[in-house]
């Protein structure tokens, strides 16, 4: 998958970290996600450059001669300071701005730098429209989903198959729940007087009939 995408003739579309004349309109491009180990806005980065990381780790560490392959998607402070130097009018990240609950300031703080006006943002999945906040503008898109620049649905996003199963399993079930919630030493009193007895059977013992 990585050498499908970034070493083939699809590697030449990146936008990640840099600035793309499509169409007369400038896209700016920030791809992958904050790790702590690297970087975790609003604190300072741990590593502020890949050759840093690189050096700290040692070539034991390094993934065909650089990054580790799972750093290969982590956002460097060095990226994100050179996209501050440029102008844009579009701002395309993974990860989402401050608008979303579990997005970021630094991303806003960036497209507010770069004269950016709006923001299209992936990663939680959801197709979202933000109202507009300190003249910026934001719009989420869902999983596999296409919109247009005035932020119209052209393809409706898809539901996560992993998210969803996810959810299914995070819902207890009904029976369970009452089980568990029910104190053992209910059962046992419910059990004494039968209340969990059924037509045509039942758990008491019949009763001995008396001889005269």
């Amino acid at each position: 998958m990585y050498d499908r995408l970034w070493r083939s003739s699809f590697a030449k579309h990146n936008l990640h970290g840099r600035v793309q004349d499509v169409c007369g309109v400038k896209v700016a491009g920030l791809g992958g996600v904050f790790r702590g180990q690297i970087w975790m806005p609003p604190a300072m980065p741990l590593y502020a450059s890949p050759s840093l990381f690189i050096r700290k780790i040692g070539k034991s560490g390094m993934w065909r001669g650089g990054l580790p392959r799972r750093h290969r998607s982590t956002i460097f402070q060095s990226v994100y300071e050179k996209l501050k130097e440029c102008k844009a009018d579009i701002l395309i990240t993974h990860e989402a701005p401050s608008m979303h609950p579990k997005g970021f300031k630094a991303l806003d703080d960036l497209a507010v730098k770069m004269g950016c006006k709006i923001i299209f943002h992936a990663h939680q999945h959801e197709s979202k429209r933000y109202c507009p906040c300190n003249g910026l503008c934001a719009r989420g898109i869902g999983l596999r989903g296409i919109i247009d620049l005035e932020g119209n649905v052209i393809v409706p996003a898809q539901v996560d198959p992993r998210e969803l199963e996810a959810k299914v399993r995070s819902v207890p079930s009904p029976v369970k729940t009452q089980l568990r919630r029910t104190p053992a030493s209910k059962f046992r009193r419910l059990n004494r007087f039968n209340r969990f007895s059924r037509k045509g059977w039942s758990n008491r013992p019949p009763k001995k009939e008396r001889q005269g």
